[in-house]
């Protein structure tokens, strides 16, 4: 019979084992294992008759907090505003929603771009700054364009800035099948209620890799996908990037920024756009996950592409400004994912914005 030192010994060789397995897998050695995720990131969002899905009202938690009305913190805002007040909306993806995604400490929750942005605009006395983050996880610029047409325009609105571009170069413009409403990759969502999980007690281990892992892929298997929103908004399982419809889609593109420019005009809101920020020397298939082939080169080119609409938007319609904001270093993106900003990168785009846009506007601070 195996006695209980046996069984150390087999549990330490296993423990072993899968240490080395996440050094080969990640290219570099971990002391701790993740921590079991006790957020479900499906529950802080809901379907919208008109948008598709929208982020929910009064959510509390630390990755994806929202107001009372749906919008990105836990700042409210009435319609009404102040005559000595300036509001600005930021409209986009997660990009412009997030906050500091890896909580590095001193780790505030409120604190994303827009927020930066906000606080920036208010170190000089006389007008009053708002900025409301109307960003959520996955839009796309139809989302964004809706959302403003329902949203946006009720909130006596003087600007309206447009920071979007990754989720439709994603998903949207270079899979299979590209057609102009988006219908190819997107569905009406029917997110789940909470199910069953294994008890919030069970304790984080992270010094023991077997029962860590253990436990993750336990919850992950009991539950319907938690960290993955696009498992509800999108019929495609498999991302596949064909290019072969892509003028259409770039075209498509730039009728959709033109659609969100002239809502905004339409309701005296000042239009402005900023071509998304990416350094084409981080991108990487693996935080796509793309199947198949894949060609970097094209897609940078899409991602390009889609910043010379906004050009192109901004130089040919009046009342619409472009913002070119400077070159990001590698540090202020994720270095996981090099889609999302860093702490680091956080605090500098709102910096650029508030730079950009008082230059631009002669606003001023």
């Amino acid at each position: 019979m195996i006695n209980f030192m046996q069984i150390l010994i087999i549990v330490f060789l296993l423990e072993l084992l899968a240490r080395l397995f996440i050094y080969f897998r990640h290219g570099k050695f971990k002391f701790f294992a993740p921590e079991r995720e006790k957020i479900i990131k499906y529950l802080s969002y809901q379907s919208h008759p008109y948008i598709g899905y929208c982020k929910s009202p009064n959510i509390r938690n630390s990755k994806f907090p929202s107001n009372d009305k749906g919008f990105a913190g836990k700042k409210n805002f009435s319609v009404k505003k102040n005559k000595n007040t300036i509001r600005l909306m930021i409209c986009g993806g997660s990009t412009v929603e997030q906050n500091d995604i890896d909580q590095t400490k001193p780790f505030d929750e409120d604190v994303t771009w827009p927020k930066v942005l906000e606080n920036e605009l208010n170190k000089k006395k006389g007008k009053i700054f708002e900025v409301i983050n109307a960003g959520c996880a996955g839009y796309t610029i139809l989302e964004s364009t809706v959302h403003m047409l329902t949203k946006g325009i009720h909130y006596n609105l003087d600007y309206a800035i447009l920071y979007t571009s990754i989720n439709d170069a994603w998903d949207i413009q270079a899979t299979k099948g590209f057609k102009e409403d988006y219908s190819h990759a997107r569905r009406h969502p029917n997110f789940p209620k909470l199910t069953w999980r294994l008890p919030k007690w069970l304790p984080n281990l992270r010094f023991f890799f077997l029962y860590q892992y253990a436990i993750i892929a336990a919850d992950r298997y009991l539950s319907p996908p938690s960290d993955n929103l696009k498992h509800y908004i999108s019929p495609i399982r498999k991302i596949i990037h064909d290019y072969s419809e892509i003028e259409k889609a770039i075209k498509t593109y730039e009728n959709y920024i033109k659609s969100f420019c002239g809502i905004c005009i339409s309701n005296k809101i000042k239009a402005i756009l900023i071509p998304w920020a990416f350094n084409e020397s981080l991108i990487s298939k693996k935080t796509l996950k793309i199947f198949g082939e894949w060609n970097k080169e094209n897609f940078v080119n899409l991602l390009n592409l889609n910043n010379e609409c906004m050009r192109k938007v901004a130089a040919n319609i009046d009342g619409v400004t472009l913002l070119e904001l400077p070159k990001f270093s590698d540090d202020c993106f994720r270095s996981v994912d090099w889609i999302h900003f860093s702490k680091n990168g956080i605090h500098k785009m709102g910096k650029a914005v508030a730079d950009s846009l008082s230059d631009k506007m002669n606003i001023s601070l």
